[in-house]
């Protein structure tokens, strides 16, 4: 995406369901830094989920708290909800 934005937007246009000049603006916003999702915001990940889902954007409900994360300090993968 980083180094083609222009054929990103006109890929994921129609996925999105968004124009094309829309998604470069957001392309061009987004910082690609990859880190860990902190335990703390994974309900705002399930809200996402579930507004996906609603939309028809997600085949089934994503369960976030079975979702495996990696837990840096324990050095071990672990679920939020256990």
């Amino acid at each position: 995406m980083r180094a083609h934005p222009q054929d990103a937007a006109h890929t994921l246009a129609p996925v999105w369901g968004l124009d094309v000049t829309t998604i470069e603006r957001a392309n061009a916003r987004r910082s690609y830094v990859v880190r860990a999702v902190a335990p703390q915001n994974f309900g705002e990940q399930q809200t996402i989920a579930d507004t996906f889902c609603r939309n028809g954007l997600l085949p089934a409900e994503v369960p976030t708290k079975q979702a495996p994360y990696r837990d840096f300090t324990a050095k071990q993968a672990k679920t939020i909800g256990g």
